[in-house]
C-alpha cells in the first residue's frame, strides 16, 4: 500500500511538471505570435519608408541632374546654388534608408 501511494505521488509530481511545462510552452507560442505580428508591422512600416525614400531618391536624382545641366549651360558653380549641398547630403541619407530596408528584409 505504501509503495502504491509513493508511485501515485511520483506520478502526480510528473503530471504537475508536464502540465506546468505545457502551460509555459503555450505561453511561449503566444509570445512568439505577438513578436512575429509586431515584426511584420515594423517591416511593413519600414517598407513604406523605403518606398517613399526610393521615390524621393529618383526625384532627387532628376533635380540634381537638371541643376547640373543648367549650371553648366549658364556657367555657374553648382555648389553655389542655395540648398544644393544640403540636397546632396540628404540624398546620401535616403540611400541609406533603402539599403537598411534591404538588410532588414534579408535578415527576416
Amino acid at each position: 500500500m505504501a509503495k502504491l501511494a509513493e508511485e501515485q505521488k511520483v506520478e502526480l509530481a510528473l503530471v504537475s511538471d508536464i502540465r506546468s511545462l505545457i502551460k509555459q510552452m503555450q505561453s511561449l507560442a503566444s509570445d512568439e505570435n505577438t513578436a512575429v505580428t509586431a515584426m511584420a508591422r515594423v517591416v511593413a512600416d519600414y517598407r513604406n519608408v523605403a518606398k517613399k525614400a526610393g521615390a524621393m531618391s529618383r526625384r532627387g536624382d532628376t533635380v540634381i541632374k537638371n541643376a547640373e545641366t543648367i549650371a553648366r549651360e549658364v556657367g555657374i558653380n553648382i555648389n553655389t546654388i542655395e540648398g544644393f549641398t544640403e540636397l546632396k547630403n540628404l540624398m546620401g541619407m535616403i540611400e541609406k534608408y533603402e539599403a537598411k530596408y534591404q538588410r532588414i528584409s534579408k535578415a527576416l
